[in-house]
């Protein structure tokens, strides 16, 4: 009989290199998976018991309680311990995002002095948002060389995060609120979240925050987003100045890397609808619906980030180049045709 050595999680994990290291990070993981499993300065992880790969979740311990909140959440387990530090750096969050707010307004101004806000930018900023871990992180010399960040960082994209699940859900579910890129407000986003479930874990966990709290979030983004659209640039200092050290160095990484997820996202839709593996209605409309996100992304990067080859192979290994470059760590020569066959099987 042979018998088979059973390695522990932490043995195989001083083989594998954390996603956050790895130099396919954007294409393998995407943003918020990525830095997911990231610890906090209070020791905590940024996704708590969602921090992905399993691989790199510690599950760290945390106090409970049953959720009384009305809807979708009541009689679930809430963290406690996760809430406690979040609402102790709520105000810190809140100039978090309006920085993003500001800069990303800016930006599609500069592109579109008549452009008007839709959903689609609520979506951008969150995954802007969630890149400024990611590129504090990642970038060499690193901001965070012990892959330790802040709890007010931490805290902002524990919030952001659920815009960003309720945006990407509207997308797989093809919502025309996201496929017409229409404005969104506050209640919209909460009523969507209540009613499909984005509140709750795989693992039967919900939000933590108080319903006032959430929505006190949610009109924070938007009403922000609405104002920095409709009024002149104001010269004076961001509130994003100290989190990163190049803003625009760090906008281009957050816009780059949201276009090659979409890039990616389209690829796998291609190619299940060559092999007619799911509906092809169902995944034309959400593949449209990336694709115009991903255009939206080009419109707001400077040449030659804007030109990239479509390629399914060329594409992803210029895109991650592209990001590699702006993260001062060297190209790569290629991506292994495993792993470029891996991501197409994704969901």
């Amino acid at each position: 009989m042979i018998r088979i050595k059973t390695i522990g999680k932490k043995a195989i994990r001083s083989f594998v290199k954390p996603p956050w290291d790895s130099d396919l990070m954007e294409f393998q993981y995407g943003l918020w998976q990525g830095v997911s499993a990231v610890f906090t300065e209070s020791g905590r992880q940024l996704g708590e018991e969602n921090a992905r790969p399993f691989l790199f979740n510690d599950h760290i311990p945390a106090k409970t309680i049953v959720c009384k909140y009305d809807g979708s959440r009541n009689g679930h387990p809430i963290n406690m311990s996760a809430l406690k530090i979040a609402m102790t750096n709520f105000d810190a969050a809140l100039d978090i995002t309006k920085g993003v707010v500001r800069h990303h307004a800016r930006a599609v101004l500069k592109a579109n002095p008549s452009a008007r806000a839709g959903i689609w930018d609520l979506y951008l900023i969150a995954l802007a948002s969630i890149a400024l871990v990611a590129y504090s992180i990642r970038k060499q010399p690193s901001k965070c060389p012990s892959a330790v960040i802040s709890d007010e960082l931490a805290s902002q994209y524990q919030f952001i995060a659920g815009i960003f699940m309720i945006c990407r859900d509207m997308i797989d579910t093809n919502s025309s609120q996201i496929s017409e890129n229409k404005p969104v407000t506050a209640t919209q986003l909460y009523e969507y979240a209540n009613e499909h479930k984005i509140f709750e874990s795989f693992n039967g966990m919900v939000c933590a925050g108080s319903t006032k709290k959430i929505m006190e979030f949610l009109e924070f983004c938007t009403n922000e987003i609405d104002a920095a659209f409709s009024k002149e640039d104001e010269e004076e200092s961001s509130p994003l100045n100290g989190t990163v050290d190049d803003l625009d160095q760090w906008y281009r990484y957050a816009i780059s890397s949201i276009e090659f997820d979409c890039f990616i996202k389209i690829e796998r839709r291609k190619s299940r609808l060559r092999d007619e593996v799911l509906i092809a209605g169902h995944d034309k409309e959400t593949m449209q619906t990336y694709q115009s996100l991903a255009a939206y992304c080009k419109s707001l990067l400077p040449p030659p980030d804007a030109s990239l080859g479509d390629g399914y192979e060329v594409g992803s290994l210029m895109r991650q180049n592209r990001i590699l470059s702006l993260l001062n760590r060297p190209l790569l020569k290629k991506i292994k045709q495993s792993q470029l066959d891996e991501q197409l099987s994704y969901d």
